[in-house]
């Protein structure tokens, strides 16, 4: 052999061995009124259409966007968020059912917890399930109340892929769940924004810093920030972490790789969301994806 520095043998770049058939497709239309429709997300089992009960109910956004996701064979699930701060919570409900007598519509609330069992029928290994809503209404929150149940009670682990809140956002959102639902704290998000604590309340906060802390160091909880989102970053995470027994992923909030170099946004993510599919269906990883994604700005009517 002549001289020289023998380097390892480089693997080959991996291949798709198959495209697998796209079973729906969602989207809307453009906001910019271009007349071209905008990407939502491919592949989804169930979608939850989100909407607050103190300033975003409209029984005409629900009609839309159950009209939406049904004309491409998606299931949707009307979610009413912060019962708590309603006092109509079942004549609104009433209005929805009537004009969507077919679609299940649950109500919930991040504060008390109430309503949140009602969703784990749809929590199944294999299932891909999209919250759809406008912004603040709830749908991060809405996705760690889904899930921190069975977290607890099944020692189940998951992981929060982030791409749009920071760490800190997150952090709070689980602070007030556990302080909430485990130790009666009666916590709403914007007692954390002004500080102004009791002293039960702040020992109840202390206790639930506690054993957050507890539960990353069991690696029930972790938390994956993306400073530029990528599928393929996704992707990894999920193989990385569902290898190491996570079942439970989100992925908040869905958009464009930053690496995509597609003039048309739509076939670039339908593109992902048939990547992430592939991923987590029954055959390959068997895992729960929750993806949110902003239908639009909570004031649209």
């Amino acid at each position: 052999m002549h001289g020289g520095v023998r380097g390892r043998r480089q693997k080959p770049p991996p291949t798709r061995s198959e495209i697998c058939e796209r079973k729906n497709f969602l989207t809307r239309p453009d906001t910019a009124k271009s007349m071209k429709e905008q990407p939502m997300a491919a592949n989804i089992d169930y979608a939850f259409l989100v909407m607050s009960l103190n300033d975003n109910f409209s029984v005409n956004r629900a009609v839309r966007y159950a009209a939406t996701v049904l004309q491409e064979g998606v299931q949707p699930i009307v979610i009413l968020t912060k019962v708590d701060l309603c006092p109509d919570v079942e004549i609104l409900k009433e209005q929805i059912k009537e004009m969507l007598p077919q679609i299940k519509v649950h109500a919930v609330s991040a504060l008390t917890d109430y309503g949140m069992d009602k969703l784990q029928m749809y929590l199944q290994p294999g299932n891909t399930i999209a919250l759809l809503g406008s912004s603040g209404v709830g749908k991060s929150t809405t996705a760690i109340n889904y899930l921190m149940p069975s977290v607890l009670e099944h020692n189940e682990k998951m992981v929060i892929m982030i791409n749009e809140e920071d760490q800190d956002k997150v952090k709070k959102e689980l602070l007030v769940w556990v302080a909430n639902n485990l130790y009666s704290a009666g916590l709403h998000k914007y007692i954390l924004r002004d500080g102004h604590f009791s002293k039960d309340v702040l020992d109840k906060l202390r206790k639930a810093a506690k054993y957050l802390e507890e539960l990353k160091e069991r690696r029930n909880i972790t938390i994956v920030p993306f400073e530029k989102y990528t599928v393929k970053a996704a992707i990894k995470v999920i193989k990385k972490y569902s290898s190491m027994g996570v079942r439970l992923f989100v992925l908040d909030t869905l958009k464009e790789s930053s690496d995509s170099r597609d003039t048309e946004t739509w076939k670039s993510m339908e593109r992902d969301m048939v990547d992430l599919y592939d991923v987590v269906k029954p055959a390959a990883k068997n895992v729960a994806l929750f993806v949110t994604y902003q239908l639009g700005k909570a004031s649209v009517k």
